[in-house]
């Protein structure tokens, strides 16, 4: 037996610390056979106690594994087949042999707004979409029209970005027409209707390549669409970009560079949403498509001071999507304003056959309640200068603001194993086959995952019930939570948070929003985004201005 195969064996029964299983692995090549004092050894260190009898069954079980493993890889399996065990945190919270599907009501109603076109492009570009949808249907503009200035942005910003992977001009603008004639005739298809917008390129849209940001992957064409981009095909909004991701969903490095923050362009924009807060940070479209494991809605949003949302986990499909983790992947949008993530987060919702973990939950925007009647929590110690002030401009307001505590008795970072062997599983076939160039920590990380213990993974995955459990009942007390760090709580939970900009910050003679985040209770999408466009109306952020990038447009 060689080393790769005691290894394998090694972390299918969870024993020992990865050094100590490579350790007894080369003293398993080098004798050719797995010996009864090998298995005392990782018995020892994986504190179990094994009679003789049981070291000799194991080392016949061991042997027995390794042939089922091999077989088991022998079938071929597609990238979007998922486990049969569904993550569904919010059922966790109903009684017992109760129905977690309901009839959901998809509502929101747009600000009022009349107002001229601008006679300056960017001005148009930096729109907000419900702005953009009123000069649509007022005829003040068309969809080809508006395309077409999207289209030259990219042209003569993105050699510096580097958010886009690849341009559908003729595609869009063809769409753009259809658009221009239904709302002509009388079809409106709704508020984004014509309405440019990009997609990280995790999401499949054949025939165009989804190469995931990773040099293997160059090229590739998924054979289905992802369901939120037949969603937004439906409603009538106009793909005109994939844009970057960090190599296969982590950081802003990809096979095309690394894409950059227009605020500052020597700045990578973080990630893994790259490329989507770039290319909307920069006006190159009007809104975009991001996702999130660990972080990679509210990082980059924060680091280029746009508006993202990124759902509870469940309320958007992520079918046709690149898989990091079956339990903690999440799509969302990225935008200008939270109305904005609102118009679109009404029309990517809703329950979805090819996705299991999705669910049916009513979304109606804004939300009923007075301010005087909002609850704001916070936890002391945590809020930026931003937040600071938007939390004084809600209590200045009369919301009343509630002192709470995260539950702090799990042990986070050890928790998120559940990540690297759900990415390891998803990508088990490229680690043993390669290539792994271009890929960063990922090689490391997915080799980490083949030795967690399946004990482990379960474990910590009990553990999520109860932190679940727990979340949920200190975000009932509140309508939002402003500040505090729960990105890993939350992303283990599946509870919704977002980035909104509200304020105004200089940094060395650079006028930009503050990124202020908050967190609600599970399907608060309507707290979240109501709150949010109330600071933005009440503590408005500084515009979106070319000139406040930091180069030199010439």
């Amino acid at each position: 037996m060689d080393r790769r195969k005691w290894l394998q064996l090694c972390s299918a029964v969870g024993v020992g610390s990865v050094a100590f299983q490579r350790s007894l692995a080369a003293q398993a090549e080098e004798s050719g056979k797995i010996t009864k004092e090998m298995v005392a050894n990782a018995a020892w260190v994986s504190q179990l106690e094994l009679s003789e009898q049981e070291q000799e069954d194991l080392v016949r079980s061991l042997q027995q594994m390794s042939d089922g493993q091999k077989s088991v890889r022998k079938v071929p399996l597609d990238a979007d087949i998922p486990p049969a065990m569904v993550f569904s945190p919010h059922d966790l919270l109903l009684p017992p042999n109760s129905n977690s599907s309901v009839e959901a009501v998809y509502k929101v109603t747009p600000k009022p707004f009349d107002g001229d076109l601008p006679s300056d492009s960017d001005e148009i570009a930096f729109a907000s979409v419900a702005k953009q949808a009123t000069w649509l249907r007022a005829k003040k503009i068309t969809s080809v029209e508006l395309t077409k200035i999207y289209l030259q942005r990219i042209s003569r910003y993105d050699t510096v970005l580097q958010a886009v992977v690849e341009r559908l001009d003729e595609p869009a603008l063809k769409a753009a027409a259809v658009a221009d004639a239904e709302l002509a005739s009388g079809k409106d298809r709704g508020p984004l209707h014509g309405i440019p917008y990009g997609a990280k390129d995790l999401v499949a849209v054949p025939p165009w390549p989804t190469q995931w940001g990773a040099p293997a992957y160059r090229d590739q064409v998924r054979p289905n669409t992802a369901t939120v981009a037949e969603r937004l095909q439906a409603a009538g909004a106009i793909l005109i970009a994939k844009l970057s991701l960090g190599a296969l969903a982590m950081g802003d490095q990809w096979f095309g560079g690394m894409t950059r923050s227009p605020w500052n362009p020597r700045q990578g924009s973080s990630g893994s949403s790259a490329g989507s807060a770039s290319a909307v940070a920069a006006g190159l479209c009007s809104f975009a498509i991001g996702s999130e494991t660990l972080g990679s809605i509210i990082s980059p949003c924060r680091r280029c001071h746009v508006t993202g949302l990124r759902p509870t986990f469940g309320r958007v499909s992520r079918a046709g999507c690149m898989t990091l983790s079956w339990s903690m992947d999440k799509l969302g949008p990225i935008a200008r304003t939270a109305e904005d993530c609102a118009l679109v987060l009404s029309k990517i919702s809703g329950v979805d056959a090819r996705d299991p973990a999705t669910r049916e939950r009513s979304f109606i925007y804004p939300f009923e309640a007075a301010v005087e009647q909002w609850n704001i929590g916070y936890v002391p110690g945590t809020l930026s200068d931003g937040e600071q002030k938007c939390v004084d401009a809600l209590k200045n307001a009369g919301a009343k603001l509630v002192e709470i505590k995260l539950p702090d008795r799990f042990p986070l970072g050890a928790m998120v194993s559940t990540l690297d062997v759900e990415a390891a599983t998803s990508f088990d076939d490229l680690l043993r086959t390669g290539p792994l160039r271009g890929l960063g920590a990922w090689p490391s990380i997915f080799r980490e995952g083949q030795f967690v213990p399946a004990v482990h993974y379960l474990r910590s995955n009990r553990l999520r019930t109860e932190l679940v459990r727990e979340a949920e009942a200190v975000y009932q007390t509140v309508d939002v939570v402003v500040g505090s760090d729960d990105l890993v709580l939350t992303n283990l939970s599946g509870h919704p948070s977002m980035i909104v900009t509200a304020g105004t910050m200089d940094r060395r003679g650079s006028r930009r929003p503050w990124p202020v985040k908050l967190t609600s209770r599970f399907w608060g999408e309507d707290r979240l985004l109501t709150i949010a466009a109330w600071l933005q109306q009440h503590v408005p952020p500084s515009p979106y201005a070319p000139a406040d990038f930091g180069w030199d447009e010439d």
